[in-house]
């Protein structure tokens, strides 16, 4: 059974462990062969629930999030090059070892992403990404 997410809601109705738990147990979605994947470069998703789906080693390169619901996705080892997230929620998203480069999170959600090193939080936030941790 899927818990109530807690993540994000100001502090009311949950602790840091109940976000951390509600991360844990989320299953991915696979909607993309690993095909598919390669041939996402450039594209422009707007105004869609992609909550828990698996972009892992998807090239992303210079491809548009709008409005997108990416809570809980995989974008580990994704080409994230000249991507653009605008106005998207990605609470929960994995990071690890994905390439950053001219990536850009205007007045987009990060709560509790992992995959992040320091510096690369510090290159989220100064691309216009609200970052912090659970």
């Amino acid at each position: 059974m899927k818990k109530k997410d807690n993540c994000g809601d100001g502090g009311i109705g949950g602790s840091a462990q109940d976000c951390q738990d509600s991360l844990a147990i989320r299953r991915l979605r696979v909607i993309f062969t690993p095909g598919e994947k390669k041939l996402l470069a450039g594209g422009v998703f707007s105004d869609v629930d992609l909550d828990n789906v698996d972009f892992s080693g998807a090239d992303l390169r210079e491809t548009c999030f709008i409005g997108v619901s990416l809570e809980g996705s995989d974008f580990s080892e994704a080409n994230l090059s000249g991507a653009r997230f605008l106005e998207c929620d990605l609470r929960g998203a994995s990071f690890e070892r994905a390439i950053f480069h001219r990536t850009s999170f205007h007045k987009s959600w990060l709560i509790g992403v992992t995959g992040l090193s320091q510096q690369l939080r510090d290159y989220v936030s100064a691309k216009g990404g609200l970052l912090w941790s659970c």
